[in-house]
């Protein structure tokens, strides 16, 4: 009976309409395998239906058919057709996934991973952002470039602006953030020479907004720009160094025979410190004004035979601040002080 079954031709439909016209296409060729429940055909038919397949074929199968991925279009307009399984136990093998009956949120998922990533996208591993390897070094090295002008003092939305050109990938900005970057707030520190992810991320934080990386394709990507609510995952501030500290900032752990730093703001103490280790330095000013913490108080120091780190600890952390040494994304170093208690 299932011999007749396979022979007995295809059942075919169309669901051009429910695919977005601008997601590339994707047509879905099902081959049901025997032990499939004859007549499951009609269930796994109706469950497709709407999910966003420009076209459905259920067949028999044939031999060597295998879940499989093949883009009959252009890499710059793809077309992807893909080949499943209807496997014996009623599942729904796509390459990268097994589907039950019914599971439309993995279906989803899995079409917006294909037409973000071809089929890298849904057989290779992923990981921060869902991104694979090849797209999370394309952003990586998009983000990369130097920040080529000054910041301290210019309005955060011109800073922004600014960036978003010299960037080469796309960068969209939500309503929600568009209307915060209008205000008149300025850029405090200085990011000129950083990385333009690390900066447009440092920029931007003040007023409550973030960026979020996604894929737009095999080895494309772009940014957004939304209020931080809800984001768990976001594009960082600086990254943990993977080589030992003294290696990456050797500045920091050069010895000083003798150190007195006269009562002054601690601002100037910070600066004073810097151009001695000759790294940029960036502050976390949500976190300063959150637990008020005013860099304008009057600190005094004397210290002998020590180094410059520790000149730093004893500096902030009587204001219940700490510096924390990182790396933008072409591994230039810079310190981001932030408050002991987040």
């Amino acid at each position: 009976m299932i011999g007749r079954f396979l022979l007995s031709g295809y059942v075919t439909c169309c669901m051009a309409a429910s695919a977005l016209a601008t997601d590339p296409p994707v047509s879905l060729e099902l081959a049901t395998e025997q032990g499939f429940e004859l007549g499951g055909h009609q269930q796994w038919n109706e469950f497709l239906q709407g999910v966003g397949f420009a076209g459905l074929r259920i067949r028999g199968t044939r031999l060597g058919d295998e879940p499989k991925v093949e883009n009959r279009g252009t890499e710059d307009a793809p077309r992807y057709h893909v080949v499943g399984i209807l496997t014996g136990g009623n599942r729904l093998q796509l390459p990268g996934a097994s589907v039950r009956l019914g599971d439309r949120k993995q279906v989803a998922q899995w079409l917006a991973n294909l037409r973000g990533g071809g089929s890298e996208g849904v057989t290779a591993p992923r990981g921060a952002f869902g991104m694979t390897e090849r797209q999370l070094r394309a952003l990586n090295d998009a983000l990369k470039s130097p920040v080529a002008f000054d910041t301290r003092d210019q309005r955060i939305g011109d800073v922004v602006e600014k960036l978003r050109g010299a960037l080469a990938v796309p960068v969209e900005v939500e309503a929600g953030a568009a209307s915060a970057l209008a205000g008149n707030e300025k850029v405090l520190d200085e990011l000129s020479g950083l990385g333009s992810g690390t900066s447009l991320a440092a920029a931007v934080r003040p007023l409550g907004l973030v960026v979020v990386p996604a894929a737009s394709g095999p080895s494309s990507v772009r940014v957004r720009i939304t209020p931080s609510t809800g984001k768990e995952e976001v594009w960082p501030i600086g990254f943990k160094p993977q080589a030992a500290p003294n290696d990456v900032a050797p500045g920091l752990f050069r010895f000083a025979n003798s150190v007195t730093i006269g009562e002054r703001p601690l601002s100037e103490a910070i600066a004073a410190v810097q151009g001695r280790v000759q790294l940029p330095i960036l502050f976390d000013h949500n976190a300063l004004a959150k637990h008020g913490i005013d860099l304008n108080q009057p600190v005094s120091l004397s210290l002998k035979k020590t180094f410059y780190s520790k000149i730093l600890t004893e500096l902030l952390f009587p204001q219940m601040l700490r510096h924390d040494l990182k790396v933008d994304e072409a591994g230039r170093p810079f310190l981001w002080i932030t408050t002991v208690k987040q």
